[in-house]
C-alpha cells in the first residue's frame, strides 16, 4: 500500500469536493427512491474520521488514502448501478401497458379495418345481387311488353287471314253463281224461244201453258235449306221472294231464288234497280213461267 504526503488545503479541498459528489449521488439515489449503499457511509465516514484526526498547526500530515481512493470508485459503482426495486417495477409496469395499448391499439386498428373489409365485400355482394334483381326485372318486363305488343299484332294477322280467306269464298260462290245463272238464263231463252214457237204453232198448247211473267233472279243454290235462308232475308229487305227449281245438264237439281212477277220487263227493270241498291250479288230479269213453291 502506498501513502502520499499532501497538504491541508489539498485534503480539505478533495474533502469537499468528495462531499460534494457524496451529497449528489445520495440525493440521486433518494430521488430514485433508494438509500446508499454501507461502502458509501463507509468512505464517508473515513473521510470525516481523518478530517477530524489532522493536526491544525502541521504543515503535512500522513493520511492513508488507498482505502478512501478505493472505496470511493466502489460506491460510486454501486450508486450508479444499482437502481431501487420499486423504480424498476414502475418501469417494467409502464413498458408493459405501453406495449399492451401499443398491441391493443394494432389489434383494434386490424379488427376496424378486417371489420371494414367484411362490409365493404357484404355491400358489394348486396349491390350485385341488386343489378341482378334489376335485370332479371328489367328483362321479364320486356318480354311481357314484347308478348303483350305481339299478342294484338297475332290476332290482327288471324283477322286479317280470316277475312282475306272469306272475301275470296265470296267471290269464288259470287263467280260460281253467276256462272250459274248466266247458264240457267241461257237454257230459259233458248226454253223461252222454244216456247213462243210452240205457242205460234198452236193456240190451245199455249192456253193451257202458265200465264207469261218477268222475276228477279236473285241467286242459285244447290241446296234448297241455303235458298230458303236466302229467301228469309230477302224478306226482311221487303223483297218478297219465291224458289224456282230445276233439273240441270248434269242431272243435279238447282234451286234458284226469285224475286217478283211482273207482266211488263220494264216492272221487273225497275225492282231490278231497287234490289241491286240493297244486295251486292248478280242478279238480272228473267222470264218465269212457274208458280212460286
Amino acid at each position: 500500500m502506498k501513502t502520499y504526503l499532501i497538504s491541508q488545503e489539498q485534503i480539505k479541498q478533495f474533502a469537499v469536493f468528495l462531499m460534494v459528489a457524496m451529497l449528489a449521488v445520495f440525493f440521486a439515489g433518494y430521488y430514485l427512491g433508494g438509500g446508499l449503499g454501507g461502502g458509501q457511509k463507509s468512505a464517508i465516514s473515513s473521510a470525516g474520521e481523518s478530517l477530524s484526526a489532522a493536526p491544525d498547526g502541521t504543515e503535512q500530515a500522513e493520511i492513508n488514502t488507498s482505502t478512501l481512493l478505493q472505496a470511493q470508485p466502489g460506491s460510486a459503482n454501486e450508486a450508479g448501478n444499482v437502481k431501487p426495486d420499486g423504480a424498476q417495477k414502475a418501469q417494467r409496469a409502464e413498458s408493459g401497458t405501453k406495449a399492451t395499448s401499443v398491441s391493443n391499439k394494432k389489434k383494434a386498428e386490424q379488427k376496424a379495418a378486417d371489420k371494414n373489409k367484411a362490409d365493404k365485400k357484404q355491400a358489394d355482394k348486396k349491390r350485385v345481387e341488386r343489378q341482378k334483381a334489376e335485370q332479371a326485372k328489367a328483362a321479364k318486363k320486356l318480354a311481357d311488353k314484347k308478348r303483350a305488343d305481339a299478342k294484338p299484332a297475332a290476332m290482327k294477322a288471324q283477322k286479317a287471314r280470316a277475312q282475306k280467306e272469306a272475301a275470296q269464298k265470296d267471290q269464288a260462290q259470287k263467280a260460281q253463281s253467276k256462272a250459274q245463272l248466266k247458264k240457267t238464263a241461257e237454257k230459259q231463252a233458248a226454253g223461252s224461244t222454244g216456247a213462243g214457237t210452240q205457242a205460234k204453232a198452236g193456240k190451245a198448247a199455249s192456253s193451257q201453258s202458265p200465264q207469261r211473267s218477268y222475276s228477279i233472279q236473285a241467286g242459285m243454290f244447290a241446296s234448297k235449306v241455303n235458298a230458303r235462308s236466302f229467301i228469309d232475308k230477302l224478306a226482311e229487305k221487303n223483297f218478297k221472294a219465291y224458289v224456282s227449281n230445276f233439273v240441270s245438264t248434269s242431272g243435279a237439281v238447282k234451286y234458284n231464288v226469285r224475286v217478283g212477277r211482273f207482266e211488263q220487263r220494264d216492272q221487273a227493270r225497275v225492282l231490278l234497280r231497287k234490289f241491286q241498291q240493297s244486295f251486292s250479288s248478280p242478279a238480272y230479269v228473267v222470264i218465269s213461267d212457274e208458280k212460286a213453291r
